[in-house]
């Protein structure tokens, strides 16, 4: 009996030190919801591994497959949604490309009637990726490709985004 509660503490501690790591690793939001359910079905599926191996027959290998399938299934759907909504944006000429004007004290989105600022005062936010400037305004996101940015003149553009806006501090 002493050895049944030994081998459970065991597999308690394991599965919290493999929280911790997660809790660790991973940002959160709904990226770390998704890897906590997958580390999750990956400790179920060991622990119905372990048992298979130890005799208990073919239900614990049974249940050991499905934990693993469920989570190979939970780890990859999200992915898979993100890239059929970039698809789907992609194919959209209404969004998929927006004409930008950058001034040294504000950047002007779209034509018309769909026409919209953002101001250079230091009052939006940026983060810098390669090849890259993603603009946080209080209610939109804004991806600037450098790789659309005339060379000629890509220097002096970087250089009002920056001195235009803050960027954001990792906490």
């Amino acid at each position: 009996m002493m050895e049944l509660v030994g081998n459970w503490l065991t597999g308690v501690t394991a599965a919290a030190i493999l929280c911790a790591l997660a809790n660790s690793l991973m940002p959160d939001g709904p990226v770390r919801r998704v890897g906590r359910l997958a580390c999750g079905l990956a400790v179920l599926a060991a622990v119905f591994f372990f048992q298979y191996f130890s005799g208990t027959g073919a239900p614990a290998l049974f249940f050991g497959i499905v934990s693993v399938a469920l989570a190979a299934v939970v780890a990859v759907v999200p992915y898979l949604g993100r890239r059929r909504k970039a698809i789907a944006i992609c194919n959209n000429p209404k969004i998929a490309s927006v004409q930008m004007e950058i001034f040294p004290d504000e950047i002007v989105m779209g034509k018309g009637e769909g026409k919209w600022e953002i101001p250079l005062d230091g009052s939006c936010f940026r983060e810098e990726y390669k090849n890259m400037i993603l603009l946080h305004t209080a209610d939109r996101l804004v991806l600037l490709p450098l790789r659309a940015v005339e060379p000629a003149v890509r220097a002096e553009v970087q250089g009002m985004v920056l001195s235009g806006t803050e960027e954001i501090k990792e906490a």
